[in-house]
């Protein structure tokens, strides 16, 4: 079954929805660094990722590329295209992935039969659009360069990070330029950042492992 077996949405659903889910949707393996659709792609599938991690971005001349959405196992991708547009954010591997694709009829139909899986939809977009407005209310707000970075590393550690031992680890690839696009800055001073950061024991970034060693002191930072 592709691990679809594996995911929440999948154990939670009725018998119907997990045979519709199984059946009706088609496996797709995409590569690290590749792109899963772009802006503006005609894109007539909703995507549920089954294993890795993706991001989803918009890139101008003016501002470069800025990313949006950090997601991961479970997440749908892109069900925003069920209103039938051209696809309004791009969407990049961060790690060799795993997608379900369902045809938007298979998937409305699926809705239209469940209710609860139905909910389940409307709630994925009502998160992107909560974070979207937490975003703007950020881009609005005189915060501090240090704190943007150190706050979203810690979401990051809130929604994807492993316990481990000694720290908690994110499971993804977080590359300076990677974090740089979601703070809306340049490499460069994210990473005089992240340096003064791991200066203070809070985490370590090596070869895009992230570490965070003191959560509460990550969630603090710059705030001073």
């Amino acid at each position: 079954m592709n691990q679809i077996d594996q995911l929440e949405i999948y154990k939670t659903a009725g018998t119907d929805t997990r045979l519709s889910l199984s059946r009706d949707g088609y496996p797709m393996r995409i590569k690290k660094g590749q792109n899963l659709f772009n802006i503006r792609d005609r894109v007539n599938t909703v995507y549920l990722l089954i294993s890795g991690y993706v991001v989803l971005y918009r890139e101008n001349e003016d501002h470069g590329i800025r990313n949006i959405f950090l997601l991961g196992p479970g997440d749908f991708i892109n069900e925003i295209i069920l209103d039938g547009l051209t696809a309004s954010i791009a969407c990049s591997a961060l790690s060799d992935i795993t997608v379900m694709s369902y045809s938007r009829a298979a998937l409305l139909e699926i809705m239209k039969r469940d209710f609860a899986f139905n909910q389940k939809i409307v709630n994925s977009m009502s998160l992107k659009i909560r974070k979207l407005y937490h975003m703007l209310e950020s881009s609005t707000k005189p915060t501090k360069l240090d704190h943007q970075t150190s706050s979203r590393i810690w979401k990051f550690a809130r929604d994807f990070g492993i316990q481990s031992d000694d720290c908690i680890y994110l499971p993804f690839e977080l590359k300076i330029t990677l974090l740089a696009g979601f703070v809306g800055s340049n490499r460069e001073t994210v990473s005089r950042i992240v340096k003064k950061m791991a200066t203070r024991g809070i985490l370590s970034i090596e070869k895009g492992i992230c570490r965070i060693y003191d959560l509460d002191a990550l969630k603090n930072f710059g705030r001073e």
